[in-house]
């Protein structure tokens, strides 16, 4: 009995040294350099092939701090040109991606974070430094709440009681008391009513003796009017001088300068063919992959371990309808340490072993009436593809590809207070109307869209008013009438500017009117443009007749003295 028990003592101390010695001690992966990662070309509509490309990216921890204070990002990347396949228009384009080539730490936080009166920022730690780590700050820097002590490590003031609450009331650590629990809330707004937050009872609202405001005061509309009418200007301004640089450039049509741009942005379009990459589709397969110990808490070290993960796409199918999920993994013992402490702890991750392939929908996204699912297709399928079960109503026809019956009608216009539905085949209200109605608790006639009878009586004790009509209140419609009417007047002001330039749209429109053939040719008035612009140029040289004509001119004067 004594050897059994000494056996068995020696077997459990071989099976823990077994344990400890299984257990992995990973290697830290560092900010920089980039590593070699699996990345998706298009996500999440992955219509480009390959769906999966490998590039460097910026992972990994910076040294010992963690990812929560400082992020491992970007700092030099190079831009790659490669093929691809488009599988919705069938046609090989190009595309462009990232290529990180140096990374380096970023601060998580920023200085807009700390609360200056009892805070700094350290740039160092990239964390906001306690300016009181020991004792309260001054009442007039911060004033203390009753109920509240100073905390040294959050450098902030917090509740340090806790008193037992009615049953009606729960207590509040942020506000440092008792008060009402939700019910009572709820409770009371479904009554059209207001909360005591003393006694959590419900109570009637007090009844405001005020006029109620209208929709604006007559000082801020004027007020409004007049910073729209100079934002309205300033855009007209803007929206001229753009128009005028486009439909007069600076070189005209067929010049150097164009053919120039033309001939550079043709040789550039060569060359990013010449330097595009063709890559190959990543399959579904266990690949080295970052793994975050515990994201996003980062309390052990190392913060990230490098593992197999799976990854890839399973075969030419596209990802949004298979994906590739892990079959057979292993647990992988790695031990790390707890940050700020040396306790040192044996945590349990997965190592990818065997991947394969997943249908990424399933039968619950199938209409059971309509279709029924194919696994092996991994789609659902219309059950009838020429006509369905139940015919269709008037103006809806059966689509084969929706596998239901849609709206065949064109859209057609509506009434004012009507907008066209595609799945009513039909015109319909609008949902401000809804809105409206229902803020005044009426329904909408589906005919008219006007709000009709009540749906609920007021509360009792609450009566409503009328709505006063308040002095110089003005309704929306106003102001929509008065900025077009400006808008209008601006651009009839700004076309007769151009039309003594002999420029704009009124121009060209009597121009070309007064024109035998009908139409005028914008090249016509570019070559009149810089035709009127040469002569003044020539008219400002000075020639032999101007010479004469000047000395002529000063004999008259002579002669008349």
């Amino acid at each position: 009995m004594m050897q059994f028990s000494i056996w068995t003592i020696v077997l459990l101390l071989s099976q823990a040294a077994f344990q400890c010695t299984a257990a992995v001690k990973p290697v830290a992966v560092e900010c920089n350099p980039p590593v070699l990662s699996t990345v998706a070309v298009d996500e999440p509509h992955h219509r480009y092939y390959p769906y999966f490309i490998r590039l460097h990216r910026c992972e990994g921890s910076y040294g010992y701090e963690s990812p929560n204070i400082k992020k491992c990002v970007v700092t030099e990347s190079r831009e790659v040109t490669f093929s691809v396949y488009d599988t919705t228009n069938r046609l090989s384009t190009q595309i462009r991606l990232q290529n990180h080539t140096k990374c380096g730490p970023e601060c998580k936080a920023s200085p807009l974070d700390c609360d200056l009166k009892v805070q700094e920022w350290n740039d160092k730690s990239c964390q906001c430094k306690c300016l009181y780590p020991r004792s309260p700050p001054p009442d007039d820097v911060v004033k203390p709440k009753k109920g509240f002590g100073w905390n040294n490590h959050l450098c902030r003031y917090e509740c340090n009681t806790h008193e037992r609450c009615p049953l009606e009331k729960m207590w509040n650590k942020k506000k440092c008391s008792c008060v009402c629990t939700s019910f009572y809330e709820h409770h009371c707004k479904a009554e059209n009513k207001l909360m005591d937050p003393k006694t959590c009872a419900c109570k009637d609202p007090m009844k405001s003796t005020a006029p109620r405001p209208g929709f604006m005061t007559y000082v801020e509309s004027k007020v409004l009017a007049v910073f729209l009418a100079l934002a309205i200007v300033v855009i007209l301004c803007l929206i001229t001088y753009l128009w005028y640089r486009s439909a007069y450039p600076k070189y005209p049509f067929g010049s150097s300068g164009k053919l120039n741009e033309s001939t550079s942005s043709a040789e550039s379009v060569g060359q990013s063919c010449e330097n595009a990459v063709r890559l190959g589709n990543e399959l579904c397969r266990p690949r080295p992959t970052l793994v975050p110990i515990d994201d996003p808490e980062f309390k052990f070290f190392p913060y990230f371990v490098k593992l197999h993960q799976c990854g890839g796409s399973c075969d030419h199918i596209q990802p949004s309808v298979k994906s590739c999920i892990p079959l057979e993994y292993d647990e992988v013992s790695v031990t790390v340490q707890v940050v700020g402490t040396d306790e040192m702890r044996t945590t349990q991750v997965k190592n990818h072993t065997r991947c394969g392939c997943e249908c990424v929908h399933g039968p619950k996204d199938c209409d059971l009436e309509l279709e029924e699912w194919k696994p092996d297709l991994c789609q659902c399928q219309c059950r009838n593809r020429d006509r369905p079960s139940v015919p269709c109503g008037a103006g809806m026809t059966w689509s084969r590809a929706q596998c239901r019956c849609v709206c065949n009608k064109q859209p057609q216009s509506c009434g004012p207070n009507k907008v066209w539905n595609k799945e009513a085949c039909g015109c319909v209200c609008k949902d401000r109307r809804y809105k409206n109605c229902a803020r005044k608790q009426k329904r909408v006639d589906e005919e008219t869209c006007k709000c009709t009878t009540k749906v609920m009586p007021p509360a009792v004790g609450k009566q409503s008013s009328p709505k006063p009509h308040s002095k110089g209140g003005l309704r929306q419609e106003f102001y929509v009438i008065l900025f077009i009417g400006q808008f209008v007047l601006l651009y009839m002001v700004f076309e007769a500017v151009l039309y003594r330039k002999k420029a704009g749209l009124i121009y060209r429109i009597t121009r070309s009117c007064s024109t035998k053939g009908g139409h005028l040719d914008i090249k016509e008035s570019r070559e009149d443009i810089l035709s009127v612009s040469s002569s003044e140029t020539e008219t400002n040289l000075p020639t032999e007749t101007g010479h004469h004509n000047v000395e002529a001119s000063i004999k008259e004067s002579q002669a008349v003295v």
